[in-house]
């Protein structure tokens, strides 16, 4: 299976009021220099601009790329910036992260006021599967999550705390030692949490809170 057709995600923007500032301080976290980071299930891009209120944040994450035909993409995105991948052949010409190293995108969180109508969109129109749905108050609230490509769109209701808009809010890195992995970004001097259990069973997480642009970020292992 060619690498095209295993990547559903292309890229993952993120837009940035000080889009040059926070290319260098990512080099330091993915072990790359370069403008695109290439993971193993979707590239992480960082471009100045400001489509939404940064919200005292130094960057968000402003919208996805995907593998897929425009014309399989609805008018109506619930706001979103969901657009087709236009340049496949890119996939070739990006620098890689460094092993050993994070590696992927776990998974991305969406912050949403209507989770029936995100099935609508991201199942039914765009033709992601939806993997669960259930409602855990503790967590959140209603939390969706749609699985392709190796990656998990995590789409989070709240009901008590509905955002006017749908925003696109942090993302989770996957890696396999995450002991190693978190003495080394520390060594480079990334500001993570001390380790610590997963919700996952088996899993455990560091919060990442440095060189993220402020966008939270979650590493995994």
């Amino acid at each position: 299976m060619n690498q095209q057709s295993t990547r559903f995600f292309d890229r993952i923007t993120i837009y940035s009021a000080q889009a040059a500032r926070l290319r260098a301080e990512m080099a330091l976290l993915f072990g790359a220099d370069a403008g695109l980071f290439r993971l193993g299930n979707t590239d992480i891009e960082v471009v100045s601009g400001n489509p939404h209120s940064l919200k005292g944040r130094a960057a968000l994450v402003g919208g996805i790329s995907l593998y897929t035909d425009a014309r399989h993409l609805p008018a109506d995105r619930r706001g979103l910036l969901i657009q087709p991948a236009q340049r496949p052949a890119d996939l070739i010409t990006r620098v890689a992260a460094t092993e050993p190293g994070i590696q992927s995108v776990d998974h991305l969180v969406l912050r949403t006021g209507d989770a029936d109508d995100c099935i609508r969109l991201f199942r039914d129109d765009i033709g992601m599967r939806l993997a669960l749905d259930q409602t855990v108050q503790e967590w959140g609230g209603r939390m969706l999550f749609f699985r392709e490509g190796g990656m998990t769109l995590e789409v989070i209701e709240n009901s008590s705390k509905r955002p006017e808009q749908d925003f696109f809010w942090g993302i989770c890195y996957r890696c396999g030692d995450i002991d190693a992995v978190h003495a080394e970004l520390v060594a480079r001097g990334v500001l993570l949490s001390d380790i610590r259990e997963g919700r996952k069973p088996g899993t455990r997480v560091a919060t990442i809170k440095s060189h993220v642009g402020g966008v939270p970020s979650l590493l995994l292992g």
